[in-house]
């Protein structure tokens, strides 16, 4: 059963300038990027969750949890992306098995880029999976006077990552951040919010 069923995740996407002083990974010949909300990335062990909601939303055995990995690996294979925004995650450890699984099955090579949110209620996180390019990765947050104004919402889940390839003189970056915001109908007015956050951002 899920209990966030009105979703907001996306990935935002912004070319800038390289001003790069080191040299960066060669430029592949496509660049592809997909965003997935994988609903409940969470593995069957419970010990590392303290909420009833994420315990709740755990996989029930561990078959059940190697099944949802083994497919989300194959569709990630068939997506063949060079960047994957991934939203509802668990942990930087069931990145880990998705990682394994599509080394050991599939000889398919990615990076992880993860930071843990403040989500605590949910315990879901946001992630990147790269097979190139990533020169840094960060989150922000509010100034003081941000906060006092009440114009914006926190953002919990979100992860902004720089890419780059080739060379100072003939590169271009490529900034992308994966974001979940506040789930449910009844939140909209926080979704403005934190959307009006990361437009500032």
């Amino acid at each position: 059963m899920h209990h966030h069923r009105t979703l907001c995740a996306l990935a935002l996407l912004c070319l800038v300038g390289t001003s790069a002083t080191l040299r960066a990974d060669r430029p592949p010949d496509e660049i592809t990027i997909a965003t997935w909300n994988v609903e409940w990335l969470f593995d069957e062990y419970q010990g590392d969750n303290y909420s009833d909601l994420a315990r709740e939303q755990s996989a029930p055995s561990r078959r059940e949890w190697e099944w949802k990995r083994d497919g989300v690996a194959a569709a990630i294979v068939k997506m063949n992306p060079t960047i994957l925004a991934l939203q509802e995650v668990e942990s930087q450890r069931v990145l880990y098995y998705l990682d394994q699984r599509l080394r050991k099955a599939h000889q398919r090579n990615f990076r992880t880029a993860f930071i843990q949110g403040g989500d605590y209620f949910t315990e879901q996180d946001v992630a990147l999976m790269y097979r190139s390019g990533l020169i840094k990765y960060w989150r922000c947050e509010q100034s003081q006077e941000m906060w006092e104004s009440k114009q914006y919402h926190n953002v919990q889940k979100h992860l902004f990552g720089e890419f780059r390839w080739g060379t100072p003189q003939h590169g271009d970056s490529l900034v992308v951040m994966t974001v979940h915001f506040r789930a449910m109908p009844k939140a909209a007015t926080i979704r403005v919010k934190q959307a009006l956050l990361v437009r500032y951002w």
